[in-house]
């Protein structure tokens, strides 16, 4: 696999402590949200992280290529309510503008992301922050985000690309 450009002996992990915690109160959590545009089983994905000491940990993610959109706005929104994140960053390309006012309408502060860079371009552009340990995931993410940690190290060679883009975004 000389493909692939991140790798589990180069993650770096932390404890979770919990979404009520007092260790993230003097933190920023923010979100990602890389709405499906329904090709090939795309991926919606909602990334939550917060930024502690420099360095950005990835204390959720959420994904799937079978929920209808409004259901996964409600996802988005319970998500919200747990960790308390300010901006979700959405990508606006397109129709997922729509998205983005849905969630204004439902009172989750919304941060417009048109990306114009290539994907692959903005995905390898994270790998120093992957290895160097700037991006940390939760120890337990096999139990949390399989999925999400398994696209990223599976990149370029896996046939979704939704994870590791929601990551860069």
């Amino acid at each position: 696999a000389g493909t692939q450009i991140f790798s589990l002996d180069r993650m770096h992990f932390y404890t979770e402590y919990g979404a009520g915690s007092s260790v993230y109160n003097n933190c920023k959590t923010i979100a990602y949200l890389d709405p499906a545009l329904g090709r090939d089983g795309d991926y919606i994905v909602l990334t939550v992280g917060t930024v502690m000491d420099g360095d950005l940990l990835i204390r959720d993610a959420v994904m799937s290529n079978s929920t209808h959109i409004e259901k996964f706005l409600h996802i988005v929104a319970n998500y919200h309510t747990l960790y308390d994140f300010s901006p979700c960053f959405c990508e606006t390309n397109g129709f997922q503008l729509l998205i983005a006012n849905s969630l204004r309408d439902m009172n989750i502060p919304v941060k417009d992301v048109g990306n114009r860079k290539k994907k692959e371009i903005r995905i390898e552009s994270i790998e120093p922050f992957f290895s160097s340990g700037r991006i940390k995931f939760r120890e337990d993410w096999k139990d949390v985000y399989p999925e999400f940690v398994n696209q990223i190290l599976s990149f370029p060679v896996h046939r979704h690309d939704d994870a590791p883009d929601a990551l860069a975004g």
